[in-house]
């Protein structure tokens, strides 16, 4: 209690206290640990669960919950009143407290999603009432519960990604450094122009007139799969980002052998990009998961920039756009949402692909509305359709544009909000205008070049010690000598792709022999990007 009565108050309950705050109890005025104890006793409790106590007060309820706990779940006390919390962690026993599978911290989403991190990874987050405190702040818990199910949608949906694609990633990363074209790897660059930013979404049908009558007073810097968008319009970017890495995106480069136009590749893309263009090459590299690999890849000198996992190209691309100075941002194609039959703008591989299936007996683009159809929603103040994983950019790309949000203009017309603020055609040239004309006849201009046999000998030095590390590991398991648990660690990126690595930590037979089969595949792709960096030379 506050010195002048205002806090909390224990009233008699007869076996056990009860609590009295503004007016009310928080607990029942008789048996207060009656209704509390019983829940806990009876609740569902699934494994691998993170159970939620709002306002846990004097903790009724939490040694039952304990005492039933599923493998993998875990107890989570949040409290939303500084007065409330001071009492729980007064009256609440310091072995409770102190269990490791419990914490305690205030009720705020960020301090909420830490603390569930620290306890470990669950499949769900489940809330579990046992006061009435939780009334008395029910939009904080609200947010909690919220911030947790997000967060472990987006970690689940990593994993995914990451059982699927991960291999790939690390395939691609040695393959592009066995083939870059040292030659021609620059810094990131300078824009001496405002960029504009263009994606494949519809909205580029719109923006595109306007794009092409301003060509030379905008910097292009066009996705991957806007390449050819724009130039079945006769508009040619003055540079394009690859982040895909599989092969199926190479269509977008058809008709670019040669072409000076400018690349900026993630170094987890498939390694063919590189050599569709002849012009200055940024390399990129995306910290797709939190790995050793990562740490010592992010040390080559000629990496051009390093970025958090950002999941779209489109969101790569404004993510770049940001670093290459302080010019103005517009933003178009980057809609995340689509209209029935239409996810892309005119001129894309998919509406070509779709369009060249159509026949007389088969004239509707049945494709993408039977594949979207059990899982979009309308998303948009136009009736448009998106689905959570698209909506997941879209949230991506607000967070990564709020530090420069006033210098970007969203051209779009549509899409899913950004929290920019939307501007017309006349509000784009009013913003060209006080601009000004850039004195540069190029778009973007080079701030140096990478010293091409520094870098090459750069990339070999960590192919070679990362074809150590995958032998060590080989070695290491074939005899099971002292080390075993450091040279695992060392070679993360080779084999976090495994359906289950969360086993690394006890090391299984079965999961030492597949560890031991990943070391002919990676000693095999290592010694073949050493092969094409020694017969580039």
């Amino acid at each position: 209690m506050r010195p002048d009565g205002s806090g909390p108050v224990l009233t008699d309950g007869g076996r056990t206290p009860s609590v009295k705050w503004r007016g009310g109890y928080l607990y029942a005025p008789r048996d207060p640990d009656a209704v509390p104890r019983r829940i806990a006793l009876e609740a569902p409790l699934p494994a691998d669960t993170l159970f939620v106590l709002p306002s846990p007060l004097l903790g009724y309820g939490l040694p039952e919950l304990l005492g039933r706990l599923g493998a993998g779940s875990a107890i989570l006390l949040v409290e939303a009143e500084s007065e409330l919390e001071a009492l729980a962690r007064e009256r609440i026993p310091c072995e409770l407290l102190s269990h490791p599978r419990v914490r305690f911290v205030s009720a705020t989403p960020e301090a909420a999603v830490l603390a569930a991190r620290g306890l470990g990874r669950f499949r769900k987050a489940a809330e579990l009432v046992l006061s009435r405190g939780r009334s008395l702040a029910a939009p904080a818990y609200d947010a909690v519960m919220s911030a947790l199910d997000a967060d472990f949608q987006t970690w689940w949906r990593n994993r995914a990604t990451m059982a699927r694609m991960g291999r790939l990633w690390t395939r691609n990363l040695l393959d592009n450094l066995g083939r870059l074209p040292y030659g021609r790897l620059r810094p990131l660059p300078a824009a001496t122009r405002p960029i504009l930013v263009a994606g494949a979404g519809p909205s580029l049908d719109r923006s595109a007139p306007w794009i092409l009558a301003r060509r030379q007073r905008i910097a292009v810097l066009a996705v991957d799969t806007a390449l050819p968008c724009l130039r079945s319009r006769g508009i040619e970017p003055d540079a394009v980002v690859v982040l895909e890495g599989q092969a199926h995106n190479l269509r977008d480069f058809a008709g670019s052998s040669g072409n000076a136009i400018r690349l900026f590749g993630d170094l987890s893309s498939h390694p063919a990009g590189s050599r569709h263009v002849g012009g200055p090459v940024h390399a990129v590299l995306t910290r797709w998961e939190e790995l050793s690999l990562l740490d010592r890849a992010e040390e080559l000198p000629f990496i051009a920039a390093r970025l958090p996992p950002l999941g779209s190209v489109g969101v790569l691309a404004a993510s770049l756009a940001m670093k290459l100075g302080p010019v103005p941002l517009i933003l178009t194609g980057l809609d995340f949402s689509f209209g029935p039959g239409r996810t892309h703008a005119a001129g894309a591989p998919a509406l070509r692909t779709e369009e060249d299936r159509q026949s007389r007996i088969r004239c509707k683009p049945v494709q993408w509305s039977i594949a979207y159809g059990g899982r979009s929603r309308p998303a948009t103040r136009n009736g448009e359709l998106s689905d959570p994983l698209l909506a997941a950019y879209a949230s991506t790309l607000q967070r990564e544009l709020a530090p420069v949000s006033g210098r970007v203009l969203d051209l779009r017309g549509g899409g899913l909000e950004l929290g920019l603020t939307r501007a017309d055609f006349r509000a784009a040239d009013e913003l060209l205008e006080a601009f000004g004309r850039s004195e540069s006849a190029e778009a973007f201009e080079d701030r140096g070049v990478f010293d091409p046999d520094s870098s090459r000998r750069s990339a070999g030095a960590f192919l070679e010690g990362e074809l150590r590390l995958v032998l060590d590991l080989r070695s290491s398991l074939r005899d099971g000598r002292p080390g075993l648990e450091a040279a695992v660690g060392s070679c993360d990126g080779y084999w976090a792709h495994f359906a289950d690595p969360e086993r690394v930590r006890d090391l299984p037979q079965d999961f030492r022999n597949r560890l031991l089969v990943e070391t002919f595949y990676w000693e095999d792709r290592i010694g073949r990007a050493l092969g094409f960096l020694r017969d580039a030379r």
